[in-house]
């Protein structure tokens, strides 16, 4: 009987434990000579290994547990619109009220992104949604049930997306619980051209490009949901939120988010979530880390840039219609807060 446990044992260990059972696994992966042949084969299996449970638990994440015509939540975006401020607030608060972890991020400088345990934000598209950071293993995923089971984390998942900038190829927006994110125009395009390459050593042309670029991305953005909401008979059946109240009501905008999305207020979590991603708290987080990000770093030279980019956006937009239209949708459309 003890036998035959420790065959069932065995055969459910990976390749490395399996190797390290049988006194086979490397001490030290060697690049030249002939022990590098048996570092590079064992190197080879393990990586295959990996890929092969990648697929799988992508292949059944996409193709058997998705259900494309489930409603979800969504949050839609244009770049430099505060939807990193607000994913971050909501992972945090995620990660907080079961318990997974304090909601303090670790910031990765070498890929500018924060980095968490566990997140219930998921992309609209499969490309970026297949990540090998996503990869868990066995023991890493019973660990996850014990905060949440598989169907409380699908009814808490965020499903964040640039539609119609780029296409949901995974979820059927058409059943989504949407929540949009809006800038005024010319905040919003100055962000975007400077995080985009636009520099006072650019060629004029390349920079014209930049702004063009910014300019018929919102164009296209507000108007698509502009005309969405029209046919929104009931306004519960939306949020749009407005980039000031995200900076200004970060607790207030994190609370009627979750109200929206189905999750179970805790107000001290709300407010511990929203000061964690305070400016003067990430500013903290950073002190150590060598950021090379105008935002970080020089707000003179990206001052300087707006003014620059702002005269290019008024050729473009003449008559400002653009700033006409942000102001009626958000008029008509957007949540009020105190």
């Amino acid at each position: 009987m003890e036998i035959s446990n420790k065959i069932k044992r065995f055969i459910k260990k990976d390749i490395r434990g399996k190797l390290i059972s049988l006194k086979l696994y490397p001490k030290f992966f060697y690049t030249t000579g002939i022990k590098s042949i048996y570092s590079k084969i064992i190197f080879s299996n393990i990586l295959r290994e990996r890929y092969k449970r990648f697929k799988r638990d992508n292949y059944k994440k996409f193709f058997i547990d998705r259900n494309p015509s489930q409603e979800l939540n969504f949050l839609f975006s244009l770049p430099r619109s505060g939807s990193t401020a607000v994913r971050l607030m909501l992972i945090s608060y995620f990660e907080m009220i079961y318990g997974i972890g304090n909601g303090i991020p670790k910031y990765d400088p070498l890929n500018d992104k924060w980095i968490f345990p566990l997140s219930n934000i998921q992309h609209q598209e499969l490309h970026n949604s297949l990540v090998f950071e996503n990869l868990t293993t066995n023991m890493e995923r019973k660990h996850m049930d014990l905060f949440l089971s598989k169907d409380e984390f699908k009814k808490r998942k965020v499903i964040f997306s640039r539609y119609p900038l780029l296409n949901s190829d995974t979820y059927n927006i058409k059943y989504s619980k949407p929540v949009i994110l809006i800038r005024e125009p010319k905040d919003q395009m100055m962000s975007y051209c400077i995080s985009h390459g636009f520099t006072f050593k650019n060629l004029s042309q390349n920079n014209l490009i930049i702004v063009k670029k910014a300019f018929n991305n919102y164009q296209k953005f507000i108007k698509y949901w502009q005309n969405e909401l029209e046919n929104k008979i009931n306004k519960k059946d939306y949020i749009v939120l407005n980039f000031k109240n995200i900076v200004s009501n970060p607790k207030e905008v994190l609370e009627c988010l979750l109200k929206f999305y189905g999750y179970e207020i805790d107000k001290e979590l709300i407010i511990r979530a929203a000061e964690i991603h305070q400016k003067d708290n990430t500013l903290g987080y950073l002190k150590n880390v060598k950021i090379n990000k105008i935002r970080f770093t020089d707000p003179e030279k990206k001052r300087k840039l707006g003014e620059e980019i702002t005269k290019i956006i008024d050729k473009i937009d003449i008559n400002n219609e653009l700033e006409t239209t942000y102001d009626s949708f958000i008029e008509k459309f957007s949540q009020k807060f105190s």
